[in-house]
């Protein structure tokens, strides 16, 4: 029997270990996402560039940030101050359908947006043959 409780103990001491080196490579990233507010910053911190115009940064948690580019326009002719003006007031911006998600209407119209408390889900996806019905609160930036 003491064989079995020090084979247990042994596993219980491997298993706590590995646990150990998880949280330790894992916690810096946690970290280091939580500073991401910004396109360079995304880059940093190791997101994915998608190579489009402007280009687009997207981390694991799928937030994305949008490349500013000085005095320009995007090719959807919306400003990318937009992008900054959602993310500063905690919404994600979604530069394809030029829209900031997950704001109130509040911090929407503060931004100079129009809020829409019950857009469709599916509103982004145009081959959508079926969807639930559910609303979905998003600002769209004019």
């Amino acid at each position: 029997m003491h064989g079995y409780h020090l084979k247990l103990a042994g596993l219980f001491f491997v298993l706590l270990s590995i646990g150990f080196v998880v949280y330790i490579f894992s916690a810096p990233n946690k970290a280091r996402l939580n500073t991401v507010n910004d396109f360079d910053s995304c880059v940093q911190a190791g997101g994915m560039v998608l190579e489009k115009y402007p280009a687009e940064c997207r981390l694991p948690d799928g937030s994305s940030f949008t490349e500013l580019i000085d005095g320009e326009k995007n090719p959807t002719g919306v400003s990318p101050a937009m992008e900054s003006d959602c993310q500063k007031v905690g919404g994600v911006y979604n530069a394809e359908m030029v829209e900031c998600q997950g704001v109130s209407k509040n911090s929407c119209e503060s931004i100079g947006g129009t809020f829409d408390e019950c857009a469709s889900p599916c509103r982004n996806d145009p081959s959508a043959e079926v969807c639930i019905l559910m609303c979905e609160q998003t600002c769209l930036l004019n």
